[in-house]
């Protein structure tokens, strides 16, 4: 018995991560994908370029809402503002929008991937100091990469419905199970 074909989307397409997730699809087969970013991917292959404002929920629905079959969402998507709270702010909503529209529209999305990358550490915010136990690392100034990981957390309680599996997410520097 053959397996169905999956389908990826994937944000950040034309970026670094985003063309590598793009090109290793491809490259693996077995999917349909849909690329989104603000400009088509320089990549070649069989894949539907999609350009999307993520920061407008709108735009999401009206490009994104159409996509019923999307199984796996991996976002690699990033914008930067001059101000870190506004970074903070734009990429959570961005997360945010393209979430809420793909569930909403998806019954067959199983796993969304949250690629985190060096930011997850605060890296982007110049040197401080370590955090120790004593410390709350969640409340560093801003990380918004915590902010997604519990929205995805809270979304998705009680929320998994038929043929869904509940999303599961782990960092990097967390050995704790799956949740």
């Amino acid at each position: 018995m053959s397996k169905a074909k999956r389908t990826a989307l994937v944000t950040g397409a034309s970026g670094l991560a985003g063309g590598y997730m793009l090109a290793h699809l491809l490259e693996q087969g077995g999917w349909d994908v849909v690329a989104v970013s603000r400009r088509k991917p320089r990549i070649g292959g069989d894949y539907r370029h999609v350009a999307v404002d993520l920061l407008n929920p709108a735009d999401c629905q009206a490009k994104l809402g159409p996509l019923t079959n999307i199984s796996h969402l991996f976002y690699l998507a990033i914008t930067e503002r001059p101000d870190p709270g506004e970074t903070m702010s734009a990429n959570a909503n961005m997360f945010f929008n393209l979430v809420k529209t793909v569930e909403a529209a998806s019954p067959a999305l199983e796993h969304i991937h949250l690629s985190q990358g060096t930011r997850w550490y605060g890296n982007h915010l110049g040197p401080y100091k370590t955090p120790t136990k004593e410390d709350d690392p969640r409340h560093m100034p801003p990380n918004f990469y915590y902010d997604q990981q519990d929205f995805l957390e809270e979304f998705q309680k009680g929320k998994p419905g038929p043929g869904r599996s509940a999303v599961r997410t782990r960092s990097a520097d967390s050995p704790r199970e799956d949740r």
